[in-house]
């Protein structure tokens, strides 16, 4: 706009205050503005335009933007939550999470669980590596190779030992019954059938077939942060001993919680209650508890390291080193393709 229209605009807008003063005592005011309005369809934009501070008329389109810049982070915000979300099998300790993976994921983990404390020199060394394979959404089957090392010297019960040896096979089903993006909290069956040929004690030839089956209970307190869980497993175990078959019927009940100090770091504790039944119900039982750390050291690869003391039993307020060991350990990794 040049000066001439300008100051075009700025008389005419003096005469419509005139006019408008002059008239509105007679009640033509109105009236004549909007005549005069009428001669210049154009008139009052042209006024809007420069009356109004360009804030004011940039409005719209700076709430257009903020709307469209909050969506797109509200999105990605979205959608980072979804790829940070945390797979929980093996963030705990001893105990195990819910999940169990898609359909057509494949992982291969190794656990060593190591055995110490008992009277005289004692260390067992229980090792399974497993192949998992998600068969469907929901469902996963495994296959596990069990060997075992066993050195003991001067251990009263116990014949002296330092042997390598393969153990026995095994498998596993996990049903994933609830899942906690759909649930409150997440929920797996499993069933993990074992042959063993080997004594997980002493390390002696003793057949033994087991029957353990475990539900898995896991829940968010804090979303990708802080997680507990519950594990209660019934092992029902054949063992055959020289001319004839005996039972037993471990039950164990055990608690975690788990916590993120970083997105690839967990560290937390457990409690355990073990009981083996062997006697009668409730018999043969100890009690653990220990902190436990896991490392994300890639995408699909992990480490954990858990450590369990038993402490003085809550019924018997004394320790089992005749049935059980001072220390329990496990370490394990994992790797998924």
């Amino acid at each position: 706009m040049n000066n001439s229209d300008a100051s075009s605009i700025f008389h005419s807008h003096a005469f419509l205050g005139e006019t408008h003063d002059s008239l509105s005592g007679f009640g033509y005011g109105e009236s004549k503005e909007k005549q005069i309005c009428q001669t210049d369809p154009t008139l009052g934009e042209t006024l809007m335009s420069q009356l109004l501070p360009v804030p004011t008329r940039r409005a719209p389109v700076f709430l257009v933007a903020l709307m469209s810049a909050s969506l797109a982070y509200a999105q990605e915000k979205e959608k980072s939550s979804a790829a940070e979300a945390v797979d929980t099998e093996h963030i705990f300790g001893f105990v195990e999470g819910s999940d169990i993976g898609e359909k057509g994921e494949k992982e291969i983990d190794h656990s060593s669980y190591i055995f110490a404390g008992k009277p005289g020199s004692f260390v067992a060394i229980l090792n399974e590596t497993d192949f998992r394979y998600g068969v469907d959404n929901g469902f996963r089957a495994s296959l596990n190779l069990l060997t075992d090392y066993h050195g003991v010297y001067d251990s009263p019960g116990i014949p002296n030992r330092a042997a390598f040896a393969f153990s026995g096979l095994g498998s596993e089903l996990d049903w994933a019954l609830l899942e906690r993006d759909k649930a409150p909290f997440g929920l797996t069956l499993s069933f993990i059938p074992q042959w063993r040929r080997l004594d997980d004690t002493s390390g002696a030839r003793q057949e033994s077939i087991g029957f353990p089956v475990q539900l898995l209970a896991d829940v968010a307190l804090s979303p990708n942060q802080w997680f507990c869980a519950v594990n209660i497993t019934y092992a029902p175990t054949f063992i055959h001993t020289p001319g004839t078959w005996t039972t037993s019927q471990p039950v164990e009940i055990s608690a975690a919680t788990s916590f993120a100090i970083s997105s690839d770091i967990f560290i937390g504790g457990e409690m355990r209650h073990l009981t083996q039944n062997q006697l009668g119900f409730f018999t043969e039982h100890a009690l653990f508890v220990g902190p436990s750390v896991y490392l994300k050291l890639a995408e699909n690869t992990n480490v954990k390291l858990a450590w369990s003391a038993q402490i003085p039993d809550e019924t018997t307020q004394r320790l089992d080193l005749v049935n059980y060991q001072r220390h329990q350990l496990r370490l394990q990794f994992a790797m998924g393709f």
